[in-house]
């Protein structure tokens, strides 16, 4: 398919014009895509963030038209359209946070840029002002950097991203230049266009980070993780989106809207007060109210457990201090409760679970196994 038709049929389905051929041509367009047959080019196809968050806005609207009972009629073609905008949306995005980290980034924090560029932190002193391909950062201490981009000639596409790189045992704070600032925790990407477009500030997070999003109605914040929207206007919240585990967006004060991608209708959305905590499954979306402190203890220097399973407690201490973890029992029933501090050895916070809950290590090296 060529740009200019695909424009022609996402300008008609916007306008509320297109066709059932014209619309089964745009669906089959997301098989291919969704396929990597197909691709999206700019600057012939235009801004890419804009027209997905067009296409979202009208599909919602689709949606909420045909949820009313006399319009059942036609709904799930709608379910269909939605996952346009999730496949255009989304798994651009994702494919940018999983790129493999460069070798000179495995035990450090840093910045990959859109052209290839590697900046590794390490490698400056506190007051140090780094511009590399239209990026400009100040390190403004060991482990805080502030972050502006200015578009170039070479940055014109929404498709072009950069990437922070948080190694395992690091944290992160980035402050953007519209005062927002955000706390990434260890083993986490957070992917950041190379410039936001004019309708929407969005970011993608793989990993785990609290957000303190400076206030602008007219560009709300949005946070993209694997089958996981989060809409913001201003306000401080968590969210832990390691690969593999449930999406868990913990909300401190404000309002958020969180969006499961992989679910269709009323259901798949849920709105946040401080406090409450949703929890994203493939194919569900739940909330319920935490304890705040226990959900932002990475961020203050300690691991707070409560009678969580112990592969999720040996998930956050492997990210910390880089080990790998194995099992000789059975961990279906077993959970562990404490606070440690985060500056303690590994061999210290082993001994304080050991001692707390009964369980026995074996460490060599980087290599931890679980006994009875």
């Amino acid at each position: 398919m060529t740009e200019e038709h695909l424009k022609y049929l996402i300008d008609h389905y916007l306008q509320g014009h297109i066709s059932p051929r014209e619309e089964e041509e745009l669906m089959a367009f997301y098989e291919r895509f969704q396929q990597g047959k197909e691709h999206w080019a700019t600057p012939e196809m235009g801004d890419f963030e804009e027209t997905r968050a067009k296409i979202f806005r009208q599909i919602q609207s689709n949606i909420i038209a045909f949820e009313k009972p006399k319009q059942k009629k036609g709904y799930w073609k709608y379910i269909a359209a939605a996952s346009v905008m999730t496949i255009i949306g989304l798994s651009f995005w994702f494919s940018q946070s999983r790129k493999p980290v460069p070798e000179n980034l495995k035990n450090s924090s840093g910045l990959i840029l859109f052209d290839g560029t590697v900046i590794n932190f390490d490698h400056y002193q506190t007051g140090d002002t780094i511009s590399q391909s239209g990026a400009t950062l100040i390190k403004l201490d060991s482990a805080t950097v502030s972050y502006a981009f200015s578009p170039s000639s070479s940055a014109t596409s929404a498709q072009q991203s950069n990437t922070f790189s948080i190694a395992k045992g690091k944290l992160l704070t980035v402050k953007l230049a519209d005062s927002s600032k955000i706390y990434l925790n260890a083993n986490s990407n957070l992917v950041v266009p190379a410039t936001f477009s004019k309708l929407s500030r969005s970011v993608t997070l793989t990993g785990e980070a609290y957000f303190e999003i400076a206030k602008d109605k007219t560009h709300p914040f949005k946070i993209l993780t694997n089958n996981q929207q989060i809409d913001v206007l201003g306000t401080h919240f968590n969210v832990k989106a390691y690969p593999a585990w449930p999406i868990k967006t913990t909300l401190v004060e404000g309002r958020v809207r969180v969006t499961n991608t992989q679910i269709a209708g009323s259901q798949a959305q849920k709105y946040l007060l401080p406090g409450e905590q949703s929890i994203v499954k493939a194919d569900s979306i739940k909330v319920e109210k935490v304890e705040i402190e226990n959900e932002l203890a990475w961020k203050n220097g300690f691991f707070i457990f409560h009678e969580d399973n112990i592969r999720s407690v040996m998930e956050d201490l492997s990210r910390w201090y880089d080990i790998d973890v194995s099992y000789n029992l059975d961990t279906e029933g077993l959970f562990i409760s404490g606070r440690i501090s985060k500056s303690k050895s590994l061999s210290e916070t082993l001994q304080v679970l050991k001692l707390a809950n009964n369980i026995n290590f074996k460490l060599n090296g980087r290599r931890l196994v679980i006994m009875k």
